[in-house]
């Protein structure tokens, strides 16, 4: 199997417990059982489908955490400096000027894009997911955009989605797990026609989520 680049979260795979600190392990240690998942890949509590993430700043895998675990990781420098909280910052671009050179410069001449700042690349890195995989690249590093995107994202966890649809382009501020959830949605495509109409869904259901959280 072709190595993925951007992991579907992981649900089994916990971090070596040495990096982990003591008051998690110790719930690790007495909460982790055989129940089915999803649970907490940190204390092994019971989670609901919709909960939170940590990611792996080195491998850019995702780890499923309950809230208590998620807020240990919200501080710089936890998690011994690479395992960072996903935020849940959501929201669409209004339509200016820079967000279509966002749209250009990440999503080129695809339809679909997003782009993050990776620490460990020392790089805005822009993926393109479709039904084979994710191709990557990266922006140079002066150009606009670039530069734009080091303010605006939180490093590693947040990323700029879009998806260029008939003669609209659309732009999102997204937390790095939806981009992976896309990834994960897109690999299930076994039919060209069937591409279009997971993308309209997924984006539906994004916008479903930005008004519901107004």
């Amino acid at each position: 199997m072709v190595h993925d680049p951007l992991p579907q979260p992981n649900r089994s795979a916990a971090p070596a417990s040495g990096e982990l600190p003591d008051v998690i392990r110790a719930f690790r240690q007495r909460r982790r059982t055989t129940e089915p998942s999803p649970r907490c890949d940190f204390c092994a509590d019971e989670l609901s489908n919709q909960h939170q993430h940590v990611l792996d700043t080195r491998t850019r895998r995702l780890y499923c955490a309950c809230r208590a675990c998620y807020l240990l990781f919200t501080s710089d420098g936890a998690g011994a400096g690479h395992l960072r909280a996903v935020p849940d910052r959501l929201r669409a671009v209004p339509d200016t000027d820079l967000a279509r050179m966002m749209a250009e410069a990440i999503c080129g001449p695809v339809q679909l894009g997003f782009a993050f700042v990776s620490t460990s690349r020392d790089a805005i890195v822009t993926c393109y997911p479709n039904p084979h995989g994710v191709a990557e690249s990266t922006l140079p590093p002066e150009s606009t955009v670039a530069v734009a995107l080091r303010t605006l994202l939180i490093a590693d966890v947040e990323a700029v989605l879009c998806w260029r649809h008939a003669e609209d382009v659309s732009v999102y501020l997204a937390p790095i797990d939806v981009c992976y959830e896309l990834v994960g949605r897109l690999r299930t495509v076994t039919h060209g026609h069937d591409l279009e109409r997971t993308l309209m869904a997924f984006f539906d259901d994004l916008r479903t989520r930005i008004q519901g959280s107004s």
